[in-house]
């Protein structure tokens, strides 16, 4: 199995056939990490984070259709949150994060501030 994995979905996908494989090789499948690696275009409104969002586009030279988009965590801190889980149920254990106002440290500090915050 090979190609980009597009959602959290294709996360799903492509770790379960990780999974199949090393059972398949007498391995146990939930002694390996789990990572994958997601830009996160974070705003603490709608707004922001629509401006964030064509900022980041804009930098990257892409189109705001580009399939890039769907596997980021984008959007508002409960938009992203909500993304986060959906990756951790699909079975990612790690994930490191690029954050696209990089050097700035505002999406990280808003992250660990209110995404990271336990309901």
């Amino acid at each position: 199995m090979g190609g980009v994995v597009s959602d959290a979905g294709g996360v799903r996908r492509a770790l379960g056939h990780v999974r199949t494989v090393l059972e398949g090789a007498g391995r146990p499948w939930w002694d390996y990490r789990r990572s994958i690696e997601l830009d996160v275009v974070l705003g603490l409104t709608a707004s922001d984070a629509d401006a964030a969002l064509r900022r980041f586009c804009a930098t990257r030279g892409i189109d705001p259709t580009d399939a890039l988009l769907a596997t980021a965590l984008a959007g508002t801190v409960d938009a992203v949150r909500a993304r986060v889980a959906e990756y951790a149920t699909a079975g990612a254990t790690d994930v490191m994060l690029g954050f696209a106002d990089f050097p700035a440290t505002g999406m990280l500090e808003l992250f660990a501030e209110r995404v990271l915050v336990p309901e």
